[in-house]
């Protein structure tokens, strides 16, 4: 009994010690490893690189937005104005990345005078805290674009032609009123057809022959030519100044009749000098018509032409 007794204290000392070790071994591994990174921090101080998180953005996101500028807006009867004061902000937003109460809490910051008065009474209609940008949008355009509104101005823009305007102007409505009529906006072609048509029978002309495929080189090419027609136009007129100069009298050169030949010219013709006639007594008395001896007042000689 006593050597069995033995054997197995013999074995559990055994394991304890193996324990031990193991346990001991895992304490300098943890040991060392803490030492390294001690000393990898110590390092990058010595350095200054000693990594730092970068602290959250607490700017109010109405400050940010302010930041960029956009406008206020108080009211208008103007529905393109209206209209592009809300793609004026669409513009910021796209550039921030904002969610949608986040852009309609922006807008709606951005209210003044009688479309803060408009707005305290619209929002009643509304759940703001649902209430989406499209939502907003068909709220303001309610008060402000309305369906009549666009309407009108699709027709405006399909009946727009040049005319009188330059081409410039011509282009600065079409571009306004294009978003209008989604059908032309989204189809190049017909946009490049529908501007082409309401060129100016001379410019359209020129566009047509240079073949242009999209609107921006149509728009390039009418510029190009009424650029070089209006320099046309100059030089013919510079041109008829010129002849009507010529044809002033000029010093010192006898002036003529158009449709004369200079040797046929009744005005270069020398004038006719008075011939001086020696009549005789008896001459005098056949001709009745002759006065001599006396003065003839203007009477006498009225009288005279009348007989």
């Amino acid at each position: 009994m006593a050597g069995r007794r033995n054997n197995n204290n013999g074995e559990m000392g055994g394991q304890n010690n193996q324990f031990l070790e193991g346990l001991t071994a895992l304490l300098h591994e943890q040991n060392r490893i803490h030492g390294e990174q001690i000393q990898q921090i110590l390092q990058a101080r010595e350095q200054g690189s000693t990594p730092r998180r970068s602290a959250p953005s607490t700017q109010p996101v109405y400050k940010q937005f302010r930041e960029l500028g956009p406008t206020e807006f108080k009211g208008t009867t103007d529905p393109i104005a209206a209209e592009g004061w809300i793609r004026s902000l669409e513009t910021i937003f796209d550039f921030m990345q904002l969610t949608d109460a986040d852009k309609v809490r922006c807008t709606i910051f951005m209210l003044r005078d009688d479309a803060r008065v408009w707005w305290e009474g619209a929002r009643l209609t509304v759940d703001l805290a649902t209430l989406t940008w499209t939502d907003f949008k068909e709220v303001f355009y309610g008060k402000y674009f309305t369906v009549d509104n666009r309407t009108r101005l699709a027709r405006e823009f399909l009946e727009l032609r040049q005319g009188d305007l330059s081409v410039a102007e011509y282009v600065r409505r079409f571009e306004r009123g294009r978003y209008f009529i989604p059908m032309i906006t989204s189809q190049p072609v017909e946009e490049l057809k529908h501007f082409t048509e309401g060129l100016r029978p001379a410019i359209r002309h020129d566009v047509r022959l240079s073949r242009v495929t999209t609107f921006r080189e149509a728009v390039d090419q009418a510029l190009m030519s009424e650029r070089d027609r209006n320099d046309m136009i100059k030089e013919a007129q510079n041109k008829r100044l010129s002849y009507q100069g010529r044809d002033q009298q000029e010093p010192g050169k006898k002036k003529t009749i158009p449709g004369h030949f200079a040797r046929e010219c009744p005005l270069l013709r020398e004038p006719t000098k008075g011939r001086v006639f020696a009549m005789t007594q008896e001459q005098v008395d056949l001709d009745t018509t002759i006065i001599t001896g006396e003065d003839v007042s203007p009477d006498t000689a009225e009288g005279l032409r009348t007989e």
